[in-house]
């Protein structure tokens, strides 16, 4: 019985490694991509300068966001537990940056007493995943003028969040 539990464990482990590996490879891989490509038109000198300036606002963009999306990365798979209230406050700071010059008011609705609830590995990881798409989403397609992080309790000890906009 504690072999087959330790292989199921184990099993687990491996499980997330491998998906962990494929986030990286699908995350990193495109925007490395992007980049050679993009580096490679830019250094052609059959181009007009204004848009060999524009690829190049463009690969620092896509350095910028593989950058951020490795920091997510590395912090959802972080030793240490990890609690909700971690997991709102990096998200706020995920989101600053994503709003901080697009003239877009980010507010956040957390509450005054966090219950202390650490959350699994799969947890924080999914829920980041989510929550960090839903605001490029966003930021990219909303045109919003405000965004609204929220983090609530609700009905039986379960918790809410959500991303609102008026865009």
């Amino acid at each position: 019985a504690a072999h087959r539990i330790r292989v199921r464990v184990l099993l687990q482990l491996e499980r997330q490694r491998t998906q962990i590996a494929m986030d990286l490879h699908d995350e990193i891989g495109s925007g490395l991509g992007s980049i050679g490509i993009l580096s490679s038109v830019a250094a052609s000198q059959i181009i007009p300068e204004d848009q060999r300036q524009q690829m190049s606002q463009r690969i620092a963009e896509t350095a910028g966001e593989l950058g951020t999306s490795l920091t997510d990365i590395v912090w959802s798979l972080r030793a240490d537990p990890t609690t909700l209230e971690g997991l709102a406050f990096h998200l706020t700071r995920r989101a600053e940056g994503l709003f901080a010059n697009d003239g877009t008011q980010l507010t956040t609705k957390f509450p005054d007493d966090w219950q202390s609830i650490n959350l699994s590995l799969a947890a924080r990881r999914n829920v980041l995943l989510i929550a960090v798409e839903s605001l490029h989403n966003v930021a990219k397609h909303a045109q919003a003028e405000n965004v609204t992080l929220l983090f609530a309790p609700a009905a039986g000890g379960k918790w809410l969040m959500r991303i609102e906009d008026n865009g």
